[in-house]
């Protein structure tokens, strides 16, 4: 996978903590046009077309002491790889980063 975007974070539990936008396999058309609550996203489809909006696969990963552990999100739009990891950081990216320690402990027993 493509990186488009990565960025070092704030290490969390002693665990260095890497985010990374890849290219998303996903065409935007399709998987923004299967929302099951009935939601338009005719705004965020031609937004990633005409370059408004980021279309990316989201990858965390953590590492500690020679343990690695990653989480991914899928079909993730936003204005800015950024606001992904900022303004979204007690939301999408807080969960991501439990879930690659999780990932990372497995790893090490």
């Amino acid at each position: 996978m493509n990186v488009l975007h990565s960025r070092l974070l704030d290490p969390v539990q002693g665990y260095s903590v890497l985010f990374e936008a890849l290219v998303e396999e996903a065409a935007v058309e399709h998987a923004l046009s299967c929302d099951e609550l009935g939601v338009d996203h005719s705004e965020s489809i031609q937004g990633v077309q005409d370059g408004r909006y980021q279309w990316f696969c989201a990858r965390i990963t953590v590492r500690k002491g020679g343990i690695e552990g990653v989480n991914y999100l899928g079909c993730c739009c936003y204005a800015s790889y950024p606001e992904f990891y900022i303004e979204q950081y007690d939301d999408y990216c807080t969960d991501m980063i439990a879930e690659a320690i999780l990932d990372a402990e497995e790893k090490s027993q």
